[in-house]
């Protein structure tokens, strides 16, 4: 979120936004979003992985959960928004490369990190 707006932040053309957050509530995700989507980040990705949000997620039920918010933000656009609990904080996580390419089949509900990552 700090690199948007920067000269530092990659093209989003075309690649999948991955998102998860330690500290969060639904007002901040509701802030986030919006900057997204103000900065036409929307407009540029091919999709929106979610991965495990601590602060929502802990208390279950209490808190709208972050893909729920997303979904208000993202209603005019034609991508996938996976919700995936194997990134994020305070759990066990999986690597996720940055910059890698990756296949996501829907269907499958699968997410497929193709080529060299670990040099």
């Amino acid at each position: 979120m700090h690199l948007v707006g920067t000269k530092y932040l990659p093209d989003m053309t075309d690649k999948i936004l991955f998102i998860e957050s330690y500290r969060t509530s639904p007002n901040e995700c509701q802030r986030r979003f919006e900057h997204l989507r103000l900065a036409g980040m929307f407009d540029k990705v091919k999709a929106v992985v979610i991965g495990y949000n601590y602060d929502l997620q802990k208390n279950g039920d209490s808190y709208p959960q972050m893909e729920d918010i997303l979904l208000q933000y993202t209603k005019q656009y034609d991508f996938p928004i996976i919700k995936c609990n194997d990134f994020g904080h305070k759990i066990a996580n999986s690597i996720v490369p940055v910059g890698v390419d990756t296949k996501i089949d829907i269907e499958k509900k699968k997410i497929e990190f193709i080529g060299e990552f670990l040099k």
